[in-house]
């Protein structure tokens, strides 16, 4: 889905066009969809399916994540592959869960959460850079405080 409210059906027919000339699968054009819509329809969309996107004015451009949201037959979110360099057997995977309309997991979402990148600014988030920074912290603590136990033990 274009979020971009300037895409007309004519842009995404290019981008359509463009995409399956590089991908050399036949019949990927019968369930391979490009969409465009209303600006206010297509943010609702991006809100319902967890996917943040503004526009910078100065840039003129759409500041969003990289990557792909599958959805189930149901229209329900099966799963969010981040990143530019998904894997082949990693987006297999992922529409075949959600053809089967198995989701992703809490765990497996929280590392994703984790381990994907804030992707307007390529960083992670503060939030989660505040989260390693307190578990290293946590863990920085509970080892000083395992060791000078035993010191303690030892040294009476």
């Amino acid at each position: 889905i274009s979020i971009d409210p300037r895409d007309q059906p004519a842009d995404v027919a290019i981008a359509k066009a463009k995409a399956l000339a590089a991908y050399h699968h036949p019949g990927a054009d019968v369930g391979w969809h490009f969409l465009t819509g209303r600006p206010e329809a297509v943010r609702e969309v991006a809100d319902t399916i967890g996917f943040p996107f503004r526009h910078d004015a100065e840039l003129d451009q759409y500041i969003h994540p990289a990557g792909f949201v599958v959805a189930e037959p149901s229209g329900r979110v099966g799963s969010y592959l981040l990143g530019i360099d998904t894997q082949p057997a990693e987006l297999l995977a992922a529409l075949t869960n959600a053809a089967q309309g198995r989701t992703v997991g809490l765990v497996t979402r929280i590392l994703l959460l984790c381990h994907g990148k804030g992707a307007p600014l390529g960083r992670y988030s503060l939030a989660i850079e505040g989260a390693f920074v307190a578990a290293n912290l946590a863990a920085i603590a509970g080892a000083a405080a395992v060791f000078a136990a035993i010191w303690r033990r030892r040294h009476g």
